[in-house]
């Protein structure tokens, strides 16, 4: 990894990560960080969140909160979007029990959720029908009036949509059960 004798700066190797994480190749991107390792490069924030987003799409969900423990101990504090890929890493790994725990945890240090954590936490409440929660969620999502960006207003928008198909498809499944009888 070195250039003529010149380590790369942090910098770079983020940018390096992140393309790889985009692209979808995995295993590079933790040949990449075994080598900023080896090399001394020190991890900011940024390499974690790109390094525990990476365990997450290999749904290691569980692997990847492990390695915001080791994060912490090194001293680098996790910020909301270290726990908003938490949540989306065991949303996505069918995890909702371990999504709800990092966000207690999460409120519990001090991290102000945002309108990304209220729309996985919605999106992944009405992936399991769990419709009551998703519209508290809901619900303290607007109370909060978060200024959002387009990708969050876009997530902010499906969340709702999810919860509104969900509880479109309880009510007509609710329909059919009543007319069967």
């Amino acid at each position: 990894m070195k250039l003529d004798g010149a380590i790369p700066k942090i910098e770079t190797c983020n940018d390096m990560l992140s393309l790889f994480l985009r692209v979808n190749r995995l295993e590079t991107a933790w040949v990449l960080y075994a080598e900023m390792f080896k090399l001394r490069i020190k991890s900011s924030v940024y390499t974690f969140n790109i390094m525990i987003n990476v365990l997450c799409k290999e749904g290691k969900s569980k692997k990847a909160k492990e390695f915001s423990g080791f994060m912490e101990n090194l001293g680098v504090k996790l910020n909301v979007v270290t726990y908003n890929t938490l949540i989306h890493g065991y949303y996505t790994s069918g995890k909702l029990e371990g999504a709800h725990m990092i966000f207690n945890v999460m409120k519990c240090k001090g991290v102000e959720p945002d309108s990304y954590t209220y729309s996985s936490l919605i999106s992944g409440m009405c992936k399991e029908g769990r419709l009551e929660e998703a519209k508290d969620s809901h619900t303290q999502r607007q109370k909060k009036q978060f200024k959002t960006c387009y990708n969050h207003h876009h997530k902010s928008r499906i969340a709702t949509r999810d919860l509104q198909s969900t509880a479109r498809s309880s009510i007509n499944r609710s329909i059919f059960r009543l007319s069967s009888m």
